[in-house]
């Protein structure tokens, strides 16, 4: 990541010297290209920053556990030099000892969002090995539903975005998991949505032609 923050100086240097030299010479100079440079420096930068907060959490845990470690083996040594009965229990005590476990379980669809999303937030995370499955499943609830499957007809990138579509308008209209995991195990139709969770097949093949259509655009191009 520090590579491409680096990569990212040196672009953005070499613009200022193309912008320089060609307000010298008078000439117009487009800025938009600077932009977005700068958006994606902004981008890694907070990508950055994310990922030190981690690293600093870990390297509190690993401190913590050399700690643990050099106790145990301080126990251990007195207990070999006092020859105590081996069956003697010895403790590690600590006034900062706290153990806090939180375990959620979530569906294996919900996994792969969690992955495909990320993959569009941040720049370091990758996708590659989730949109496939989950396009499979949405492509399958499709089915069920007697709606022609698509999603395996794209690119992996316009799978990915067409997802996040999908998905977000799912979850717009029913709002839970338990019900989200439903329909798309296909344990219930889209027809049965009613009230505010109802969503028309037409509002999902909107959003699978218009990305396929942009696929096929870039396919045809000879250019």
């Amino acid at each position: 990541m520090q590579d491409k923050l680096t990569e990212i100086v040196s672009r953005l240097n070499e613009h200022d010297k193309s912008e320089y030299q060609a307000i010298n010479k008078g000439h117009d100079f487009d800025k938009r290209q600077r932009q977005a440079i700068e958006a994606e420096e902004r981008r890694l930068e907070s990508d950055y920053e994310s990922a030190a907060k981690k690293l600093d959490m870990f390297l509190c845990d690993l401190q913590a556990g050399y700690r643990l470690i050099r106790q145990c083996q301080n126990v251990m040594n007195k207990c070999s030099n006092d020859s105590i009965d081996t069956q003697t229990t010895a403790l590690i005590i600590s006034d900062q000892a706290e153990l806090q476990i939180d375990l959620e379980e979530v569906s294996y669809f919900q996994q792969l969002q969690e992955v495909c999303e990320n993959a569009t937030i941040y720049q370091s995370a990758s996708a590659d090995t989730a949109i496939l499955p989950r396009s499979q499943i949405l492509d399958r609830m499709a089915t069920f539903n007697n709606m022609a499957p698509a999603l395996f007809l794209m690119s992996e990138e316009d799978q990915l975005r067409a997802g996040n579509e999908l998905f977000r308008l799912i979850k717009s209209r029913l709002n839970s998991w338990n019900r989200i995991d439903k329909l798309l195990n296909c344990e219930i139709k889209v027809d049965e949505l009613l009230g505010t969770e109802k969503i028309s097949k037409s509002e999902i093949q909107l959003i699978t032609k218009s990305k396929m259509y942009l696929t096929k655009v870039v396919v045809n191009d000879p250019y």
